[in-house]
């Protein structure tokens, strides 16, 4: 999944922040930032391995 986010500087997220997307096939539904221990084990694991950057 990619997405984009435009504002200022301040609207962005600092590296490190967990966000859970709900949406659609074609647009974001709702943005919400979590804490860590929310965010399932299955999908920390693949964010340690692969990281969070597209290629």
């Amino acid at each position: 999944m990619y997405f984009t986010r435009s504002g200022s500087a301040e609207d962005y997220y600092a590296p490190g922040t967990y966000i859970k997307i709900s949406m659609s096939k074609t647009i974001t539904l709702g943005v919400e930032v979590v804490e860590e221990p929310s965010v399932p084990q299955t999908a920390l694991e693949k964010i340690q391995e692969l990281g969070t950057k597209a290629d």
